[in-house]
């Protein structure tokens, strides 16, 4: 009989990003097939579980939050993999977000709606918001536009992101102050989607409109979040279950006296899930933008440039020339793009076959529909489908209910 690990899963339940790590490695173990798993429910910010202490066990995986949780694993002297990366130390290796990579998805995404004016709002203290909004200034420089960034007040007090974040709720006046200052129409990013709600709930209590003068964009993707907003959160998404089965990887290697070729291993994100939030297109010319709303609202209709020919009453060459201007791009290619951003759409939330998928995408054929999400995505839709969406599960263990002989009480 192989023998057994035993691993404690210090991961936050309260949030998409821990759920879905401990999905991915419930996976890994899966197939592993001699790890147990020891894990409680617990939020972001807690410190280790009392049992930790007595515990023994083979290794940990964490979301470590706080110096105080840092030390606490530590001195257990297990192997350990971070899946947070707030501390960067020699001993724990890391699995964890490209934020710099988040940065340019999330200034892409505004870009395509056409904004002249940007900004980014975050939490002063918190790593990864504030190395967020950098990297999203710094993009936005690039290509040739200026930031106007609100990270809210510095919390002297405050140890853990959780709270934080959540006293982004009692200083809404002083969001609120910040939106009506800017320049508008504004494409705003959001560091997280906690973030994400707090803006849209300031921007209902003094009267902009979303997304027509102020565009929100998210991060993290979590769905109770975005759909408790009003209106719905654009989020960018994650494969959190494939980051979790990439740390488990690394732990395993830990494990068998063997460490990782990279110390810090970053993931950039998935994908942009588009909702209400972000639903505007923001170009000075009335008869090309209503277009661009024609094209989105009824591309998945099997129309063609014919039809938006149609509807916005120029000629075609005309309308070539005015998106040429605007977006960069011809109608058809408009066309393409939003049909393969339903595909994706399809490909992550539904089992639908590719036949399927095709038709609600408003593609002819298959075939040319396969053709084109390879040649734009650089995989192919299965590929993409079996990386996101990977089916397996396995047992979670409650510390204080299954113990080793000779452990101590949990």
């Amino acid at each position: 009989m192989a023998e057994e690990y035993h691993i404690a899963l210090l991961i936050e339940s309260s949030r998409v990003c821990g759920r879905e790590l401990l999905r991915g490695i419930a996976r890994f173990a899966q197939i592993k097939g001699n790890w147990i798993l020891y894990h409680q429910e617990r939020s972001l910010g807690d410190t280790a579980p009392d049992w930790l202490k007595s515990w023994r066990g083979d290794g940990i995986i964490a979301r470590i939050d706080s110096k105080h949780l840092l030390d606490q694993v530590r001195a257990t002297r297990l192997p350990t993999v971070d899946t947070r990366l707030l501390f960067d130390v020699e001993d724990i290796p890391s699995v964890g977000v490209d934020n710099r990579a988040v940065a340019r998805v999330a200034v892409e995404h505004l870009l395509e709606r056409r904004f002249r004016h940007y900004a980014a709002c975050g939490f002063a203290g918190v790593n990864y918001s504030e190395e967020r909004c950098a990297s999203f200034a710094e993009c936005a420089a690039a290509r040739g536009y200026s930031v106007d960034t609100w990270l809210g007040r510095v919390s002297r007090r405050a140890r853990t992101t959780a709270i934080i974040e959540s006293r982004g709720f009692s200083h809404e006046e002083e969001l609120q102050d910040w939106l009506m200052s800017l320049a508008k129409p504004v494409g705003i990013f959001a560091t997280n989607d906690v973030r994400g709600q707090q803006v849209l709930n300031a921007c209902r209590h003094c009267g902009l409109a979303v997304p027509d003068e102020i565009a929100v964009l998210g991060v993290d993707d979590d769905p109770v979040i975005c759909d408790l907003c009003w209106p719905p959160l654009s989020s960018i998404a994650f494969r959190f279950e494939a980051m979790g089965y990439q740390a488990a990887e690394v732990l395993d290697q830990l494990m068998q006296g063997r460490r990782p070729a990279v110390h810090r291993q970053l993931v950039p994100p998935h994908d942009v899930v588009a909702r209400q939030s972000t639903e505007v297109v923001a170009i000075p010319d009335t008869d090309t933008a209503a277009a661009v709303r024609y094209i989105r609202e009824h591309a998945c209709e099997g129309i063609d440039v014919r039809d938006v020919v149609g509807y916005a009453t120029c000629s075609r060459s005309t309308l070539e020339r005015r998106f040429a201007r605007h977006l960069g791009r011809t109608p058809q290619a408009e066309i393409v793009r939003v049909r393969l951003q339903r595909v994706r759409q399809l490909l992550t939330n539904t089992d639908y076959s590719l036949e399927v998928i095709s038709r609600i995408a408003g593609f002819n054929h298959v075939e040319y529909m396969c053709s084109l999400f390879k040649k734009t995505m650089g995989e192919t839709a299965g590929e993409f489908r079996k990386s996101l969406r990977p089916k397996t599960s396995t047992r979670l263990l409650n510390p204080s209910k299954h113990r080793r002989a000779g452990d101590g009480p949990p």
